[in-house]
């Protein structure tokens, strides 16, 4: 149960990649939004960050990109993959969203990076994503 209405919230997924890593290599994380039946989770921004996956400090080679893909229930929202690298490169990290992801109760929420690259990475990556948004009481129009 939410203690405030809404409740911000912020969801974290990490990514990690190999150094080997072929074309179109993804790996996929579940968020665990902890919501009631009553609540549904609003995202408003996704921020990233790609980091050595080693000494995991923020990567700045500016040939690294990855593909998000952000699946809410049975869909992807929005429907395409979008491009890491320009959220990566500009200066606060973040992409604010036109409109929020809805995620209702027992609805799955993944996180799917994809590496795009046509060669292997010369290192080991990690991905961070993070989403940012609340979980509030969900509303209903009658």
């Amino acid at each position: 149960m939410v203690a405030q209405d809404p409740q911000p919230e912020v969801y974290e997924t990490v990514h990690d990649f190999a150094s080997g890593a072929s074309q179109s290599t993804s790996v996929t994380k579940t968020v665990y939004t902890s919501q009631g039946s009553s609540e549904q989770v609003r995202i408003y921004a996704v921020q990233v960050k790609i980091l050595d996956g080693t000494t995991y400090i923020e990567e700045t080679t500016a040939d690294n990109d990855f593909g998000l893909t952000i699946m809410a229930g049975a869909n992807n929202v929005p429907s395409n993959e979008f491009h890491l690298g320009p959220i990566h490169a500009s200066s606060d990290n973040t992409l604010s969203f036109a409109s929020p992801i809805l995620v209702d109760f027992k609805q799955p929420l993944q996180t799917r990076v994809r590496w795009l690259n046509a060669s292997s990475p010369g290192q080991a990556l990690r991905v961070k994503i993070t989403l940012i948004g609340e979980r509030g009481i969900k509303r209903s129009v009658n």
